[in-house]
């Protein structure tokens, strides 16, 4: 679940308009702890992952005035949020991880309590075929693992032809760097909806991890955003749903695929999680209910699943 301040409220709209996507009302709104314990509540679930909005403030496609203070408030200000409901939410900080000050924030966040990181490899514009930008993913990676924080990492980058090439580069460079805390992958491996790129990689870590299990002992995969609802395909033009829907439209079996890839991979390595507020938590699960073909137990069996750092 996301949380916004009025700074990264601002940098979404920015970010939106920049690429021509549309503004939404609740694309203005500030949400908090209260915002996020509420929509829990309506879903009938008792504790969330709140993500920091930081790594917002260190993208490269807008300027931030003194980005690097900005950052840390930012991280701050999820810590206390998050520390409103310490019975409810655990909070995850997040950086750039390309940015020459992401080791010194990850520090920051652990001194501060915050639970775990979030990196975003598309909004930081992180190029797995870039050695120096491996290099410099995994000394935060380590950065992190020494001090104990679990990751949650959005891996799909702007890359084109994303898929099998990333996968195995985060297999080989990236886990091994975060070889003692849990590591889940957003979204699948895929960045919302499910389209065949998504597909490729997941495809790719399923086989993997099948072969050589080992290195993948503590490595989850949630479906935040995966499963669309039905009428996302006529939802208005530019929306983050129809955008999603579009893509997979020449992926009409993606569903089925997704299905067929949880079960390769192992029910227990698969996370429920919304990426609220793009969904709420109660719509994703109707939707994962209603779309996605896996038994009633199967889904039951995801949705009892809990992350180690939520246990």
């Amino acid at each position: 679940m996301h949380l916004h301040s009025a700074r990264t409220v601002s940098v979404l709209l920015r970010l939106k308009q920049q690429f021509g996507e549309s503004i939404e009302p609740a694309d203005r709104q500030v949400l908090g702890a209260a915002e996020a314990v509420a929509a829990l509540d309506a879903a009938g679930i008792r504790r969330g992952v709140v993500l920091s909005g930081a790594y917002l403030l260190g993208t490269p496609d807008i300027v931030v005035a003194d980005e690097r203070r900005m950052v840390a408030d930012e991280n701050a200000w999820t810590a206390k949020q998050a520390a409103r409901y310490p019975a409810r939410l655990v909070g995850f900080c997040s950086v750039n991880p390309l940015k020459d000050y992401a080791e010194n924030e990850v520090g920051h966040c652990a001194a501060i309590g915050l639970r775990g990181l979030k990196l975003h490899f598309t909004n930081s514009a992180v190029d797995l075929t870039n050695a120096d930008h491996v290099a410099r993913v995994r000394r935060v990676l380590q950065a992190a693992n020494r001090l104990r924080l679990p990751l949650l990492i959005h891996l799909r980058t702007r890359a084109g032809d994303y898929g099998e090439r990333e996968a195995n580069v985060f297999l080989d460079r990236l886990l091994p760097a975060a070889a003692d805390v849990p590591v889940v992958l957003a979204h699948m491996g895929g960045w919302g909806g499910y389209d065949k790129a998504t597909d490729t990689a997941l495809a790719t870590m399923a086989g993997a991890c099948a072969a050589v299990p080992g290195p993948c002992r503590r490595l989850f995969f949630d479906l935040a955003y995966t499963v669309l609802p039905k009428e996302a395909a006529n939802a208005p033009a530019r929306t983050p749903l129809r955008l999603l829907a579009d893509a997979q439209r020449n992926f009409p079996d993606a569903n089925a695929r997704l299905a067929d890839r949880i079960r390769a991979i192992g029910l227990d390595r698969v996370l429920f999680a919304t990426d609220w507020p793009g969904m709420t938590p109660a719509d994703t699960a109707a939707a994962v209910r209603g779309s996605l073909p896996l038994r009633p137990a199967e889904i039951e069996t995801i949705f009892a699943n809990t992350a180690p750092f939520l246990r």
